[in-house]
């Protein structure tokens, strides 16, 4: 955890803060038991308004140390950070119905959709970011670990199969969800909109 503390005294931009952030999401792939990791990795989340990250966190905090002291008032911070994502979801979100200059709905509009997921692609660990579905592709992009973004066709997806059933009494809202590709890739994601996803995705690819 020390180079990732050492990150957040010197950060002073938005790429230093995403740096500190990945600082602490490798020392936790290496050291997943260190509870006080996972706080700190939340409270730079929130910062950098990676709000589905921050709350997968703090989560994760609860589920190492769930007798806390402050596990009350962490578990209160999640109810706010749900908030904040749910607000941000509506506000990026285009208007039902909007329409293009020429009076049509908008293709994107209609058939575009985006998540705020957790995804782990079984070599280099666990980051949170966006993914998109809609117009014959699925992309995930993630802020603070672009290593992990990538863009697919829709076609490409072979499987789509739902896993666990949550991560235990602290996190009973964190599922996963496996995506497997024609390449051979296969592809973790988490999080509480596992149905969602998956929805959109079969959605997606009957308009294909």
């Amino acid at each position: 955890m020390v180079r990732g503390q050492t990150a957040v005294k010197i950060a002073q931009t938005p790429d230093d803060i995403n740096a500190a952030i990945s600082e602490f999401q490798q020392a936790l792939i290496a050291a997943p038991w260190l509870a006080d990791g996972y706080y700190d990795l939340g409270t730079l989340q929130e910062k950098a308004k990676y709000y589905a990250g921050a709350i997968w966190s703090l989560k994760l905090y609860l589920l190492c140390s769930p007798k806390a002291e402050d596990a009350e008032t962490v578990r209160q911070k999640v109810f706010e950070l749900e908030y904040l994502q749910e607000r941000a979801s509506r506000e990026s979100a285009p208007p039902l119905g909007s329409a293009n200059p020429s009076g049509t709905a908008s293709a994107q509009t209609i058939r575009t959709v985006s998540f705020d997921v957790a995804h782990h692609d079984g070599l280099s660990g666990v980051c949170t970011g966006t993914m998109t579905i809609g117009n014959g592709m699925l992309r995930f992009h993630s802020s603070s670990n672009p290593s992990h973004s990538f863009e697919i066709q829709l076609s490409e997806i072979t499987e789509v199969k739902p896993k666990g059933r949550g991560l235990g009494l602290f996190a009973p809202d964190l599922y996963d969800y496996v995506i497997s590709f024609k390449n051979g890739k296969r592809d973790r994601f988490f999080g509480d909109n596992r149905d969602d996803v998956l929805a959109a995705i079969r959605n997606a690819r009957g308009q294909n």
